[in-house]
Formats: structure tokens, C-alpha cells, sequence
């Protein structure tokens, strides 16, 4: 028995709403996130009300929706408990959305449809942001002129122009390469290839770790154009699961990976990527008092890099270990105590899930992706049952990915996955190996 291939069919008012999902979570654009809606005026409570309608519409049985139930019950007490522990707490409805889109975009479409539409949404955007990087990388000049242009910034540091779908980087800083990087529809080079090397996983998920297929060279030269060391790490996630499900000749297999790897050292052993790496995982790194009060001075934003993020968020997960500080950072242990006076911008997800929600829920969300990468690994069949929970937590070295939307989908599978996810699994048990397609 064989079910329809995904890539026949594309449901174009579909495609749209991802792509708008997609740009929101580059987050270019001032104001233009996929995660910011509070209860502080009637307008963000639109999607909630139409999220909650829909189930009524669907008429999805009550005992379908217990996971959905519980889910929705645990972030309600969590919020509760912020606010009545930090007096004044916005509560944030985001997060009641969050488990609402993701128990409503994994119960419709299932979690292989899902992984369709984001890499179709990811590669239409990554094929306008290589073709306009080439233009910027040969026509340098013209930047200054598309900026006058530009929508709102998030980040004026990092991002010379945006529109959303596309972007150009500020000028050329001093050790970064020899080329401007391609920072996408995001508002930085490394949240840019973060994205799409989660992407790339997907696509070798979907193709059953074949090599070359259609999307592949759009994603890889992506990845390349950002010159990311958080989105080369990342892509050893990647590497290793080819390695894993390789099971063609050795001269096919020798071919390909002799391809891949020498393409990849070029730029990842490059001077300038070795640099930038030993300074990130280096104490030289870490903030000064000195350097701390000129940023206050001069009223700039610090974000902290890679191992002084961890070790800031270790502090706040010591201040608050059962409940975290919430979305709210002025809570946190590291921006009232520590930096009162400093707009420090703490990035690193690893433990900064945990620290924004407290030890229990923490480690619940972990174990839930944990439980997810195992699920959807088996849903395809391959082998590296952890390469989804690995990646993930990769990129979250650098970003706090655990609470966008679509990512909130891809941890949460496991407690949503539909019954025809279950039935595939099962099936493959029963008919030694038997696949369908979706």
C-alpha cells in the first residue's frame, strides 16, 4: 500500500502562512516575532480564540485532546506561580499558544506533511537570499542604498537592511571573513544558518539520507554563505548521520563524503573561522566590569558569547531553581542583580530554558524532544534515533530556539504525534519493514 508523495500536492495558501512563520522566526524585523503575545490588550488574544474554535470546529474527540489538556494545565499553573512570585508578572500568551499550534499543526498535518512544508517555505526564501547575497558580495555598494529602504531593525549590530524575507549584513567587521556573510530572512548570519541546518536534517530525513536530491545544493550553499561556526557545528550533526545511513557502495560512499568534507574544511578551516572560534569558547570573551559600564554609558545592548552565557544562566537557574524567571529577563537573577543597569541579552538555550522555566519543566521539555527524535526517527526509518535531539540542542547552544512555535511543534510531538503516525510505526513492525509513504 502506498500513500501519495507530499511533494505532489502543495496547498498554496499553506505554503504561505509557513513562510510567514519561517520570516517571523528569522526575526528580522523590530517588533515581527513568532513568540510575543501577552495578555495585555484584546489583539493578541485573536489567535488563541480562532486556535480554540478550530477544535471546536473539528470536533476532535475529548479523549484525543488529554495530552493537549495537560499540556495547556502545566504552562497555566507555571505562569500562575510567576506571577504571583514576581509581583506585577505579564503573563504570556504566547506560551498557551505555542502548545496550541503545535497540537493542531501536528494533529492536521502530521509530523511528515509538517517537515514538507517547512523546507519547501525555508528553500524558497534561501534561493532569493543567494541570488541577492551574490549581488552584495559583487555590487558592495549598493548597500548603502538599500538601506535607506529598509523596513524597522531588530539589530542594527548584525543586519545593514531588512524586508523580511531577505536581509543584507552591516559591513564587513574585522575578523570575519573575507566576504560579507549571507544573513537571509534572519537578523544575523548565525540564527540564519541555524535554521537552515535543521532544515538540511529534515531534508536528509525525508530523502532516507540520500545524497543530492532536489533542495540539497540550495540548503548546503546556504549553510556555506553564512560562515556560522554555530550552523558548521550543527552540520556535523548531519554529517555523522550520513555516515550512519550509508548504505550504498564504498566508491559511491567515498565519492560523496570526499565531496561534502572537502567542500566543508575549505571554509570551516579557513584562518578566520578557527579565529572566531577560539576567541567565543575563550575567557577573553567574558564581560569585564569596565567593559560593563561602558556599554551602560554608552547605552548599547550586550549579549554575552557561548560559555559566559552558560555560566550567567547557571547563576539564575541557582536563584530560581523551581519555577525560572519566566520570558520576562528584568527578572532574572544576572539583569536585577548582577547588571542592573546594563541591557545584557542572554542567548544561550541550553540552559536558559531551564533557567526561564525552573529545573522540572526544563528537563520535561528535554525529555520531551528526546521522546520526539526517537519517534520521528522511527516514523522514518533511519537510522540515529538522537541526530533531532542532538541538532537542536546544537543550534541552542548560541539561540533560544526551545520556545518558537515551530520548534515548541517538533519537541512536542511526542505527546501529539497522530494516530496514522502511530498506525506507520506499527506497521513497519508488523510487515518487516514495509514503508508507506506520506
Amino acid at each position: 500500500m502506498e500513500l501519495k508523495n507530499c511533494d505532489q500536492k502543495i496547498d498554496n495558501r499553506l505554503l504561505v502562512i509557513f513562510i510567514i512563520m519561517i520570516i517571523a522566526l528569522g526575526g528580522a524585523i523590530e517588533g515581527f516575532n513568532s513568540h510575543s503575545l501577552r495578555f495585555n490588550n484584546l489583539w493578541n488574544l485573536i489567535i488563541p480564540v480562532i486556535s480554540i474554535y478550530y477544535l471546536y470546529v473539528v470536533r476532535i474527540k475529548l479523549g484525543s485532546i488529554l495530552p493537549l489538556i495537560v499540556a495547556l494545565v502545566i504552562v497555566l499553573i507555571w505562569q500562575i506561580a510567576l506571577y504571583y512570585k514576581f509581583d506585577g508578572y505579564n503573563v504570556l500568551a504566547g506560551r498557551i499558544y505555542d502548545v496550541l499550534f503545535a497540537f493542531i499543526i501536528i494533529r492536521t498535518l502530521g509530523i511528515k506533511k509538517f517537515f514538507f512544508y517547512i523546507e519547501t517555505s525555508v528553500v524558497k526564501l534561501t534561493r532569493i537570499s543567494l541570488f541577492l547575497w551574490i549581488i552584495i558580495v559583487i555590487l558592495p555598494s549598493i548597500r548603502d542604498l538599500l538601506s535607506l529602504y529598509s523596513l524597522p531593525i531588530y539589530s542594527v549590530n548584525t543586519c545593514g537592511g531588512t524586508w523580511g524575507f531577505w536581509g543584507f549584513a552591516s559591513k564587513l567587521r574585522e575578523g570575519e571573513g573575507v566576504i560579507i556573510r549571507n544573513i537571509g530572512f534572519a537578523w544575523e548570519p548565525g540564527r540564519f544558518s541555524s535554521i537552515l541546518v535543521i532544515t538540511f536534517l529534515i531534508h536528509l530525513f525525508r530523502n532516507r539520507f540520500m545524497l543530492f536530491k532536489k533542495n540539497f545544493w540550495v540548503l548546503l550553499l546556504g549553510i556555506l554563505s553564512t560562515q556560522s561556526t554555530t550552523g558548521y557545528l550543527t552540520f556535523g550533526v548531519c554529517l555523522y548521520g550520513l555516515f550512519m545511513n550509508n548504505n550504498g557502495k564504498r566508491y559511491k560512499k567515498a565519492l560523496s563524503y570526499g565531496i561534502l568534507g572537502g567542500f566543508i574544511g575549505l571554509f570551516l578551516l579557513a584562518p578566520f573561522m578557527l579565529d572566531k572560534i577560539k576567541y567565543v569558547f575563550s575567557e577573553e570573551s567574558f564581560i569585564q566590569q569596565g567593559a560593563a559600564n561602558w556599554f551602560i554609558e554608552q547605552g548599547k545592548v550586550y549579549v554575552p558569547q557561548r560559555w559566559e552565557g552558560l555560566y550567567l544562566e547557571f547563576m539564575n537557574i541557582q536563584d530560581s531553581p523551581w519555577i525560572g524567571y519566566g520570558d520576562d529577563k528584568s527578572y532574572s537573577y544576572v539583569r536585577n542583580v548582577l547588571f542592573p543597569k546594563l541591557d545584557i541579552r542572554l542567548s544561550n538555550g541550553l540552559l536558559q530554558i531551564i533557567a526561564m522555566m525552573g529545573i522540572p519543566l526544563g528537563l520535561l521539555l528535554y525529555f520531551c524532544l528526546y521522546k520526539s527524535s526517537i519517534y520521528i526517527s522511527n516514523l522514518y526509518n533511519v537510522k540515529g534515533r538522537l541526530l533531532i535531539f542532538i541538532a537542536v540542542c546544537t543550534i541552542n547552544i548560541s539561540y533560544n530556539f526551545f520556545l518558537e512555535p515551530i520548534f515548541v511543534a517538533i519537541t512536542l510531538y511526542c505527546l501529539f504525534r497522530p494516530k496514522s503516525d502511530r498506525i506507520y510505526i506499527q506497521s513497519n513492525i508488523i510487515n518487516s519493514g514495509r514503508r508507506f509513504e506520506c
